[in-house]
Parts: structure tokens; C-alpha cells; sequence
């Protein structure tokens, strides 16, 4: 019996241990919890960092947000920095970067003022906004890139302003001077680079990308002016030059049927000549503008649509 009593006097002392190191345990970790709250409160901070993400190109307008924090980290160098109670947020100890979107200490944002890609395809607008200094140099790297693309403008946005019709046009005049270049003989390439002299990125493919710089450049009229040089030296090599890029030009489709109401009708027109040709919107077939208005339908349209009438029968 005595050692029965005994057991039980332990187990209930150890059960008692148990219960009061739970107790302290429980104690200690609340303690914690509301030391870790209560400093956090006394020193809360916003942790941000510049990703890989933020230095790609983009279009997208960045807004300046209300910070809540007393704190924050640069995004650039991860020093911590204390928020001014004002709540001018391009003040003096921390600065907001446009093209990040992301706050930055002083000697990581320098107020850099730079031009905008989203700015630009956007709005058309090249004033400059305050940018960090990786964002400045890489918007300074991007500027000889062919990168910008205004594939994206709104019809509203080139309504609304002549530099971007004109540029449009003469981009879209050179794309098609281009094909004629190509098939010329191979020495005519080397007339062909003489004449864009540094704008390369006209030869590729794609009339909606351009250079940061062509397009600042475009903005203060200089460098439509020289696509426009461009273009009418392009033109007067092929129309009137060279015989083998003469030869390539196309005879208007209402010559097949008769119709044709040019005297120079056995002349042939060429696509880039704006003013005095016109293509079929379906075939691609080229007119003279008075011929194109007078006819019904595009022969070689009707031709087609004949004969998969009669293929039905």
C-alpha cells in the first residue's frame, strides 16, 4: 500500500511538473509575442527590392503610393530609411522612381530625369519623370535599341497628332521600297546602307518597332526629316535610277479589262508612290486612284470569285 501511495505521489508531482513547465513555457511565449509586437510596432519597416522584372522594358505607367510605414528599405541598396512625416513622397531622404514604380534612398535616385516608354506609346509624351540610377541606365542603353514598339498606339492617339501619322507613313512608304531594293542587284545594298547611314533598325521587318532615340528625335521633327530624305532617295532610285527596280513596278490592274483612264497607262506605278496608286484591300492589286473609284469591283477579285462559283457547280 505504501508503495502505492508513493507511485501516485509521484505521478501526481510529475503531472504537476508537466502542467506548471507548460504554464512557464506558455508564459515565455507570450512574453515573446508581445515583446516581437510591441517592437514591431515601435519599428515597423517596408521591405522592397529591385527584381530583374523591373529593369525589362515595359509600358506600364507607374503611380507613386502612400507609404504607411514609418520606415523602408532602399530598393537599391537595402539601406534602411526613415519616412518624413510630410507627405510630399519626392522629399528630400526618399525618393519614387517612375520606371521601377519602387522608392529609393539619395544616393540611389538622383532625380535623373528620363523620357518614358509607356509615356511615350501611351500618351505621346516625352517630358521626362524621376528615375532611380539603374533606371536610368538602362532607359540610356535602350535609347539606340530597336525596341519600342507603337503597335499598340491608339487610332485616337495618331489621330490626334501629325508627327506620328507622318512617321507611320514614311515608315511604311520605306517597307515597301525595301522589297524593291532587295531584288535589286547585290551593290545596290551598299546604296541602300549609304542612305539610312545609322538608323539600321529601318531594315527589319517589323514597321511597328523603332529606336527610344528615333522616336525623341521624331518628336523635335529632326528625324522626320530624314526619313523623309530617306524616302525620296529611295524613290528616285527605283522610279527613275536604276532600270531593274523600274522593271519591278506593276502595270494598274483596270489595264486587263480595258478601264484604265491614265494616259501613261503602259507605265508602270509603284505602291510607295501614295498619291498616284492604290491597292485592292483584298488582293493587294495596284490602281491608279481614278481607276480604283470608277470600277464596280476589283477585277482580279471578281475573276476569283467566278471561278469558285463555277468550281460549286
Amino acid at each position: 500500500n505504501n508503495n502505492n501511495n508513493n507511485n501516485d505521489e509521484n505521478d501526481n508531482n510529475n503531472n504537476n511538473n508537466t502542467s506548471n513547465l507548460t504554464n512557464i513555457l506558455n508564459s515565455l511565449n507570450e512574453s515573446y509575442l508581445q515583446e516581437n509586437n510591441s517592437s514591431k510596432t515601435a519599428f515597423q519597416t517596408q521591405t522592397q527590392i529591385v527584381s530583374s522584372t523591373d529593369l525589362k522594358l515595359h509600358y506600364t505607367i507607374r503611380i507613386p503610393y502612400q507609404l504607411t510605414v514609418p520606415n523602408i528599405y532602399c530598393a537599391g541598396c537595402q539601406k534602411l530609411v526613415s519616412i518624413p512625416q510630410k507627405k510630399d513622397l519626392q522629399n528630400k531622404s526618399i525618393r519614387f522612381c517612375f520606371y521601377t514604380g519602387k522608392y529609393f534612398c539619395t544616393d540611389c535616385h538622383r532625380n535623373d530625369m528620363r523620357p518614358l516608354p509607356s509615356n511615350v506609346v501611351q500618351k505621346w509624351d516625352f517630358s521626362g519623370e524621376p528615375v532611380c540610377v539603374l533606371a536610368k541606365e538602362f532607359i540610356d542603353d535602350l535609347m539606340n535599341l530597336p525596341c519600342i514598339s507603337i503597335k499598340d498606339v491608339s487610332k485616337n492617339l495618331i489621330a490626334s497628332h501629325k508627327t506620328l501619322r507622318r512617321l507611320l507613313r514614311f515608315r511604311n512608304q520605306f517597307s515597301m521600297q525595301k522589297e524593291f531594293i532587295l531584288k535589286c542587284k547585290p551593290e545596290t545594298m551598299n546604296i541602300l546602307m549609304s542612305i539610312i547611314g545609322p538608323n539600321m533598325f529601318l531594315i527589319g521587318s517589323d514597321t511597328f518597332i523603332w529606336t527610344f532615340d528615333s522616336l525623341i528625335r521624331a518628336k523635335k521633327e529632326k528625324f522626320l526629316i530624314e526619313m523623309s530624305d530617306i524616302v525620296q532617295k529611295l524613290k528616285k532610285h527605283i522610279t527613275e535610277d536604276c532600270k531593274l527596280c523600274y522593271s519591278n513596278g506593276s502595270i494598274c490592274g483596270a489595264v486587263k479589262i480595258g478601264k484604265c483612264l491614265s494616259k501613261h497607262s503602259s507605265e508602270p506605278i509603284f505602291p510607295f508612290v501614295l498619291d498616284k496608286c492604290l491597292s485592292c484591300s483584298k488582293c493587294g492589286v495596284l490602281f491608279h486612284p481614278k481607276c480604283l473609284a470608277s470600277l464596280k469591283q476589283c477585277p482580279q477579285c471578281n475573276m476569283k470569285q467566278i471561278v469558285e462559283e463555277e468550281k460549286k457547280l
